[in-house]
């Protein structure tokens, strides 16, 4: 294999790398949205609230990080994103 074959490899590849990338940044994107949005609307419906330890029998209230709302919509996060990926690299390299 001489450097010519090796160009000639990165080039027929590159439109499925460029598609890739493409449904990489497109599945953060669409990530983003749906945990901002689950978010917001979770911390609105008092779902931290339900699970403050000041109303459980004098437990500890959780870090601010293991919040409810936090932990749901983080996991709603890497669920789109890794989704995203995923079915990208499906479709640029299909399983036959």
């Amino acid at each position: 294999m001489d450097i010519a074959d090796g160009v000639q490899r990165l080039t027929d590849s590159l439109p499925a790398l460029i598609s890739v990338l493409v449904a990489g940044i497109v599945a953060f994107v669409v990530a983003r949205i749906i945990r901002d949005v689950l978010r917001r609307t979770l911390a609105r419906t008092g779902i931290d609230d339900d699970h403050d330890g000041a109303s459980r029998g004098g437990r500890e209230a959780p870090e601010p990080r293991n919040r409810p709302s936090l932990v749901i919509a983080d996991v709603a996060f890497w669920s789109v994103l890794l989704t995203g990926v995923v079915l990208g690299v499906l479709r640029a390299a299909p399983l036959n």
